[in-house]
């Protein structure tokens, strides 16, 4: 995330901080479609969804098979951007979420995705997701889609699943499921988690990163045109120790 507008950094959203509903509308407005113009909305703002990089772009895809899943599906089949073909009714929308992260293999809800609320400027509407889903195959119990390999996979000892389109199996408390590697991990150090979480809870001023599955902490501070740091006006700097 370190080619990301530094200021933007204030405005990151980790897991579980704001509760979102996801939709795909036609080029009229009308929800339901598939494919169609993806929409986000957590009753006070009601928007499009856009990846304003090409690292946006290149892990998109896990980020699709979870808006599938939210919208009502369980796998993506085709994720793009609008470019120059949009719509008239997508300038009627603002930017709702910007930069989201839902790692490469997806994550069973959105409530374990990392995102952005854009800033003025950050986004344009050729940059709106357009999304095409589909329903994947049917897992037998105590089994998850494996969208990697377009295949039911069994659960790892100590978990378990529903099977049907679960994309995910339900770990034991303090442990997490890893959708990269697609099995449970246990949270390090003091963090902790419920059964069946997609991410640890974090102690107080630490969050939860998606990609490490660590706890990390930001810290802030002011530089001049040289990198001084420890002054009162200047570039604002984040730093979490790895970006």
């Amino acid at each position: 995330m370190s080619s990301l507008p530094l200021l933007a950094l204030l405005c990151l959203f980790t897991p579980g901080s704001s509760f979102w509903k996801f939709y795909i509308v036609d080029k009229d407005g009308n929800p339901g479609a598939n494919p169609g113009l993806l929409i986000a909305d957590n009753g006070r703002v009601r928007g499009t969804v856009c990846a304003v990089s090409d690292d946006d772009f290149a892990i998109g895809k896990g980020s699709g098979i979870t808006m599938c899943r939210e919208a009502g599906y369980n796998y993506v089949w085709q994720w793009s951007r609008a470019g120059n073909n949009t719509w008239p009714i997508q300038h009627t929308f603002p930017f709702a979420l910007s930069h989201m992260d839902c790692g490469r293999g997806g994550q069973s809800s959105f409530q374990s995705c990392e995102y952005y609320q854009p800033l003025p400027g950050d986004c344009t509407h050729a940059d709106d997701i357009l999304l095409s889903c589909e329903v994947g195959p049917r897992c037998p119990a105590d089994h998850f889609y494996n969208n990697q390999l377009d295949a039911c996979g069994a659960c790892p000892p100590g978990a378990s699943s529903g099977g049907n389109y679960s994309v995910a199996c339900e770990c034991q408390a303090m442990h997490y499921w890893n959708s990269h590697l697609h099995t449970c991990m246990a949270c390090p150090g003091n963090s902790t988690s419920q059964p069946g979480a997609t991410a640890c809870v974090c102690p107080q001023g630490l969050y939860w990163e998606l990609d490490s599955g660590m706890c990390l902490k930001w810290s802030f501070t002011l530089v001049d045109r040289y990198g001084n740091p420890g002054m009162r006006s200047g570039l604002l700097v984040a730093d979490n120790g790895r970006a």
